[in-house]
């Protein structure tokens, strides 16, 4: 079962289960730009116990009639499901998870474009997500295949697929160090699928923008089916570029952990990005700038209705650079 978000007018989307040598996929499904697909099927994948090591990879196709075209990629890791010689289970045993799907930028190809879409550590796009479960049995017949998933367990996967509200709050502070002198760049922030945007800066000089952006109290509110904020993932930050002629380019990216942004009186963060070499408007690492920004994200359904103003930092002025440092090293 999936909610997949790819960017593109439709797709006839397949999911293609990967382990050593081999293979297995789902049907085909349309899926209408930001629509939800429903595959309801099982992979059923022979494994030893104990696992040494291996990895099982869930790889996202848009059909095509001359060639399928890879959306992106999940990698599951054997060890966290197949209990370990002690009988210790994994971590994803038996649980219903909601697994993020990455890969890279639209519009583009090349070698970057394929690792980034067979890899998702190092992708640049949340792309979409899948309803995962995952168990291990022991039989004397190990088979592989494909089979549809049973009517009583479709229904007991219904309940997450029920969207929960969440909370962010953020203030878009500045960038420094950008790509290119007295250019307008802006700032998104995205989450899954919910996008906030800075805006073009109210102060350029030379390598600096300056925004003192903060979305208004109806934006922050955000509603997905994640089971909490842990399994949301991942927090991207987005440096963009306008052109004259062409869209806007994402030209630079950070991607870290939403569980760094738990505190609800946020600190300002000064996040180095990274050139997207996807795209490739930035060669150089040290040329992709600074952002500064307040991130706090809180679960609405679990905890309740938050008011980030009775937290102080969130008044507290921002500098316009981080605190200078000095480094010494000494090699005797």
């Amino acid at each position: 079962m999936d909610k997949v978000l790819v960017g593109k007018p439709k797709s006839d989307a397949y999911i293609r289960l990967d382990y050593k040598t081999s293979r297995l996929k789902t049907r085909v499904e349309k899926i209408e730009e930001g629509g939800e697909c429903h595959w309801n099927q099982e992979f059923l994948v022979p494994a030893q116990v104990p696992i040494i090591g291996g990895r099982i990879t869930f790889k996202v196709f848009d059909e095509d009639t001359v060639c399928d075209e890879l959306i992106g990629s999940i990698h599951l890791e054997l060890k966290n499901i197949v209990p370990d010689a002690d009988g210790k289970q994994g971590k994803f045993l038996d649980c219903f998870d909601w697994k993020n799907i990455y890969g890279a930028p639209l519009g583009v190809s090349g070698k970057m474009t394929d690792l980034m879409n067979e890899n998702p550590e190092v992708a640049s796009l949340w792309k979409g997500r899948i309803l995962i479960q995952c168990k291990c049995e022991e039989t004397e017949k190990p088979l592989l295949m494909v089979k549809r998933i049973e009517e009583e367990d479709v229904l007991a996967a219904k309940p997450h697929l029920l969207n929960r509200s969440f909370a962010a709050s953020i203030f878009i502070a500045g960038a420094i160090g950008l790509p290119k002198d007295n250019t307008d760049f802006y700032v998104t922030v995205r989450i899954a699928d919910k996008e906030w945007s800075s805006g073009p800066p109210k102060v350029k000089k030379a390598k600096y923008n300056r925004y003192n952006c903060r979305p208004t109290e109806n934006e922050r509110e955000f509603r997905m089916p994640y089971l909490s904020i842990q399994d949301i993932g991942t927090v991207m930050v987005y440096l963009n570029q306008s052109f004259k002629i062409g869209k806007d380019k994402r030209v630079c990216y950070w991607k870290g952990s939403i569980m760094d942004f738990l505190n609800p009186n946020a600190s300002i963060k000064w996040i180095e990005m990274l050139p997207d070499f996807a795209i490739g408007e930035v060669k150089e690492p040290h040329k992709a700038g600074i952002v500064g920004i307040k991130l706090s994200i809180h679960d609405v359904t679990k905890d309740g209705p938050i008011d980030w103003d009775d937290f102080p930092n969130w008044a507290k002025k921002v500098p316009k650079r981080p605190a200078n440092k000095k480094v010494r090293c000494f090699c005797w």
